[in-house]
């Protein structure tokens, strides 16, 4: 927290010792720069006062412990101390039991993606379905772009570990400096967009990297500001920030410190900082509309820099675990947190057991008699003789009682259990023959603790989502302006390819297309000479894609709202999904009712890996039956959808199509 814990020097007289900055704004920056020391303040006293919601720890405090349980931190990674010999026979083992039970709960959850769903309201306040249908596939293609599987991955893990699991979500264009060299070796520079730190940015951030207002405020938007420090090597800093006029001013390793007496900037070297690394602090403010960035003390940007978001909500999504209260603080308790006083002893019982079990088999011994017996005659085959008549080497008898405690042992690990997930979700191998349907059943009781947490899970992926539509409403659907030698500026916007996947018309590649001229309203006959527009753009009704050209400004206009569909909460094994379709071919294989073809492909061929990518190849051709007289047609030449021949009228063209103007 270098931020206010890197402080000036001084002497014994209080002269400063510090060396004064080169860096001086005018007061407007200083105000500033006060304005975020005193919020760093607050929220820094949130992150060390010890608190009873973490049984008497900071939050600070609460996240290390917990991690180290979470790693099974073993203090010299388990050995014994070293030259003591009376001790160092004895097992540090530890059971993982924390930490597997974290993954198995983290890989059920994230067994079926949470994504979230549109719903769309026009102007009128009527359901806009094809611009649910377009905001669906546009979020679709940012959580390709974003990598949102893994942030949902790492989200549910943060939340098993830490008191909260924070993702910070936001738009940027950044640039860089890039030389080429061209045929006759003249080399040249040109700036391009950085790829990776451009576009739709999400990160999972560290719990203690975020600094709040109010400990005993749950909803993140509501609070009065949000700190986000990290500490990034300057060559990043540079990359991000290199085109701001005061980065000159940042050196790494070194802070540059205000001083409220008498007003001047002075540099202090950060030892944390390694001389290579730079601070740097982002500042939100609610109710002053603030964004301001600082590394290292400089603030780069204008002092009153507005929240770039139109929508003007903080950039972040949280959730925990499981709350503390009816929903006032902030954090949750963690799973491991949670699992921790079971968790403490199973890893006390577990080295006694160990140090029985050695006592038992290699129990030590005690030598009577008037001679010394050494360790080195209990050698096995060996021969040792002894002079005196009476001695001996009897075991000590260490009357330990194993049974006890792994009995004990055993019992805690089922507590853990119950707090955790039950081993029939991880795979444990139970006695008998059950049908889908029971251990589906068992699935739903073994879940019913975990509801809670997928609710929470759900809670976050909304407001991830609804980050998402802000995102794409601001920035994804304006034009740039494109010169033209000879004509008049025109508006370009852009287009998005989303990959060939399942439609109701085959798989098909989906191109989502927004175009500017187009009427705010069309009537059925420009929809449908539209629609025939698009078909042949399409290249025809058996083409591998689809496109949907969309009118930007009324696109705008509509209200999203993010959905969490409940099948998504319930993510059952595909092993359950499989027996399930396994059990339906076996009742509708014989049914004369039904197509035996789809049902064979998609009952019996989906389930195995070998058959599902090409179900068609194994399924037998039927020779055609020869036409007898007035079996040519419908008699009357016109189109059958499904079968070959005839001209396609414009409802089924338009139904085929599925309606890609979004006017």
């Amino acid at each position: 927290m270098s931020l206010i814990s890197v402080q000036l020097k001084y002497d014994q007289n209080g002269k400063i010792l510090s060396k004064p900055s080169v860096y001086m704004p005018d007061q407007k920056v200083k105000d500033r720069i006060a304005l975020i020391r005193n919020s760093f303040a607050i929220g820094y006293q949130n992150q060390t006062t010890p608190r009873r919601e973490f049984n008497d720890l900071s939050l600070l405090s609460r996240i290390s412990n917990d991690r180290m349980s979470w790693n099974t931190y073993q203090p010299n990674d388990g050995g014994g101390l070293e030259g003591d010999v009376q001790n160092s026979w004895r097992s540090n083992a530890i059971k993982p039991v924390v930490r597997n039970k974290a993954i198995s709960v983290a890989a059920h959850i994230t067994s079926k993606l949470i994504f979230p769903g549109v719903f769309a309201q026009n102007a009128s306040d009527d359901e806009d379905k094809d611009a649910a249908m377009v905001m669906s596939s546009l979020i679709e293609w940012v959580a390709h772009e974003t990598k949102y599987p893994k942030t949902f991955l790492y989200s549910v893990i943060g939340a098993l570990v830490d008191p909260a699991s924070i993702v910070h979500e936001e738009y940027a264009e950044v640039y860089r400096t890039v030389r080429d060299i061209d045929e006759n070796g003249k080399m040249t520079e040109k700036q391009v967009i950085d790829e990776e730190f451009s576009g739709v940015i999400q990160t999972p951030i560290e719990c203690d990297e975020l600094l709040i207002e109010n400990f005993y405020q749950e909803n993140i938007q509501k609070q009065g500001f949000l700190i986000l420090r990290k500490v990034i090597s300057y060559q990043t800093a540079l990359s991000k920030y290199g085109s701001y006029e005061d980065f000159k001013y940042v050196q790494p390793g070194v802070q540059t410190i205000f001083n409220d007496a008498n007003q001047t900037f002075y540099d202090e070297y950060d030892t944390n900082m390694q001389g290579q690394l730079v601070e740097e602090v982002t500042y939100w403010n609610r109710n002053l509309d603030l964004k301001l960035t600082l590394v290292d003390g400089i603030l780069l940007c204008d002092p009153n820099e507005p929240n770039p978001r139109a929508d003007k909500k903080y950039p972040f999504a949280k959730t925990f675990y499981e709350p503390f209260d009816q929903g006032r603080c902030f954090y949750g308790k963690s799973l491991v947190f949670k699992m921790g006083p079971d968790a403490r002893i199973i890893n006390e019982l577990y080295p006694m057991i160990v140090d029985g079990t050695y006592l038992s088999l290699f129990p030590p011994m005690v030598a009577t008699g008037a001679e010394d017996i050494g360790a080195d005659v209990v050698i096995p085959g060996s021969v040792t003789t002894f002079q005196s008549a009476d001695a001996n080497l009897k075991p000590i008898n260490s009357s330990s009682n194993l049974s006890a405690g792994v009995t004990a042992m055993m019992d805690v690990t089922k507590s853990l259990s119950d707090s955790s997930i039950d081993p029939i979700l991880q795979g444990g191998q139970q006695p008998g023959v059950r049908t889908a349907f029971e251990v589906r059943r068992m699935e739903d009781n073994a879940l019913i603790d975990f509801k809670i947490f997928l609710q929470m899970i759900g809670f976050m992926v909304q407001d991830i989502g609804a980050l998402m539509v802000g995102d794409i409403v601001q920035f994804m659907t304006i034009g740039q302006v494109e010169e033209i030698a000879g004509e008049e500026d025109k508006l370009k916007y852009s287009s998005y390819l989303l990959p060939e996947s399942k439609t109701e018309n085959g798989m098909k590649s989906k191109k989502i297309q927004f175009t500017a001229g187009m009427p705010n309203e069309m009537d059925e006959d420009e929809m449908l000479d539209a629609s025939f527009d698009v078909l042949e753009e399409e290249g025809g009704m058996d083409s591998k894609r689809e496109i949907y050209k969309v009118n930007p400004e009324i696109f705008r206009q509509n209200k999203y709202k993010i959905v969490i569909s409940p099948d998504t909460k319930s993510p059952y094994s595909e092993e359950v999904e499989n027996a399930f379709k396994l059990e339906a071919y076996d009742r509708m294989i014989a049914n004369p009712l039904l197509d035996q073809e789809i049902v064979t492909k998609d009952f019996l061929l989906s389930v195995y890996d070998v058959s599902k990518r090409d179900p068609n190849k194994y399924i037998k051709q039927q020779q055609p039956m020869p036409m007898g007289p007035g079996m040519e047609g419908d008699g009357s030449g016109g189109y059958v959808p499904g079968q070959q021949g005839g001209t396609p009228s414009a409802q089924d063209i338009l139904s085929q199509v599925n309606r890609k103007i979004v006017a």
